[in-house]
């Protein structure tokens, strides 16, 4: 059984002036919460009181130049599911349970941003984070057991550099970049061992282009081409290898859109797949993730009515939805 309690107080203000804009704002926040387990009659309960404050200011030098510097505290609560003790097995030998004890992250981002003509955004950002919950491995050399369990990280900090791209280079082609150099520092407890303090530090690369093409008078063929590519890169005390992912599609509309023949093919060179390893002190695991990714689709599609109307419809996130929902 768990009960929680948020009680918050907020105040923002907005200003703009010539070609500076400015917004902050800040919210306060006290939560006590309480759980207990049918097995144990103590009850885990916890208080705090916190305050998050998140600032922004903008510079535009014309139309198509503009500097940005943004700052935010935040909070992530972790999921109700994370909270849960319940053990699910894997094998025999390897099982996830959720973690009762876990508390809430605290995360405090700065950026400078610089924007080019609405296409071109260069990112500077540092980010330092306390408490911030990952899943880990801890190995039990007696009994021969692995146990993956939601666990608060001492500190995560990061830092790197993001450039991201939208942009129609002709009529018929635009194209979505997104590519990110960043360096982690994590600072785990080695729970399994002596509790020592451990740190993992590396840099890594993200890249994604997504193209869009569409061809003949009518554009009624569209087509996309997609590259992904992460390099290996840290998560809690693991390293994830590196992986890659290519996706193509093709589109054919006729009779003003009311037939829509498709051909898709997804990881064409089964690229995904990746492997986790943990290699510190006494523990030493790794898994390797196969996902069934790769497949080849041919689709026709029929719509009825007037294929002109288009609609937009909003959706409204709850976050204790999110928190239910979400499995990590």
């Amino acid at each position: 059984d768990y009960e929680e309690n948020n009680y918050a107080a907020y105040l923002s203000l907005s200003k703009e002036w010539s070609d500076w804009s400015l917004s902050a704002g800040i919210r306060t926040e006290y939560t006590d919460a309480i759980g207990t387990l049918s097995n144990d009659p103590d009850p885990n309960a916890f208080d705090y009181f916190e305050i998050f404050p998140t600032s922004s200011i903008t510079h535009r030098f014309n139309d198509s130049h503009s500097l940005g510097l943004s700052y935010s505290r935040r909070i992530e609560r972790p999921t109700y599911s994370n909270l849960n003790p319940f053990k699910f097995f894997f094998n025999d030998n390897a099982f996830v349970s959720g973690n009762p004890n876990l508390l809430p992250a605290l995360t405090e981002l700065t950026t400078l941003s610089y924007t080019v003509n609405n296409a071109y955004t260069f990112e500077l950002y540092y980010r330092n984070a306390k408490s911030t919950f990952s899943e880990l491995s801890f190995q039990d050399n007696e009994l021969n057991k692995i146990i993956y369990r939601p666990s608060n990280l001492n500190q995560v900090v990061d830092y790197g550099f993001d450039f991201i791209l939208y942009k129609p280079f002709t009529n018929n082609w635009t194209a979505y970049i997104v590519t990110s150099i960043f360096h982690d520092e994590i600072e785990f407890f080695a729970a399994q061992t002596d509790n020592s303090l451990q740190t993992n530090e590396r840099w890594s690369f993200y890249g994604n282009a997504i193209n869009y093409f569409t061809f003949l008078k009518d554009q009624s063929l569209t087509a996309h081409l997609s590259f992904l590519y992460i390099s290996p890169y840290l998560e809690g005390s693991a390293e994830v290898s590196e992986r890659t992912q290519i996706d193509i599609g093709l589109k054919k509309s006729f009779d003003q859109g009311k037939w829509i023949l498709s051909l898709s093919a997804n990881d064409i060179l089964q690229g995904s797949d990746f492997t986790v390893k943990n290699d510190y002190l006494d523990q030493d695991n790794q898994y390797y993730a196969r996902f069934d990714n790769r497949w080849v689709r041919l689709g026709l599609r029929y719509n009825f009515g007037n294929t002109r109307l288009s609609s937009n419809e909003g959706i409204k996130e709850l976050e204790e939805r999110d928190r239910l929902n979400k499995n990590n």
